[in-house]
């Protein structure tokens, strides 16, 4: 899974809550009190953050690096 901070909802209070899984599971679920973490799952991932967007110019320059290295995440998980 992927995690994305909303960087206008967090109060940087560091109050996180790292819920771990089963051991065979590397992810940990993440919690936020302010609602200001949402996990992705991550064959949505590159979906997730071209609907994200951002600030347009930034979104041109850096597409390569935000959304395909996102959908190489989810081929990855796709192939097991």
């Amino acid at each position: 899974s992927w995690c994305e901070i909303d960087i206008e909802r967090c109060v940087g209070c560091e109050v996180c809550v790292h819920i771990p899984g089963k051991k065979t599971n590397p992810y940990d679920l993440k919690v936020c009190p302010w609602d200001a973490i949402e996990m992705v799952a991550t064959e949505e991932v590159a979906v997730a953050v071209a609907e994200m967007g951002g600030p347009p110019e930034y979104v041109q320059e850096n597409w390569d690096r935000l959304v395909d290295t996102a959908q190489h995440l989810a081929e990855l998980k796709a192939a097991k």
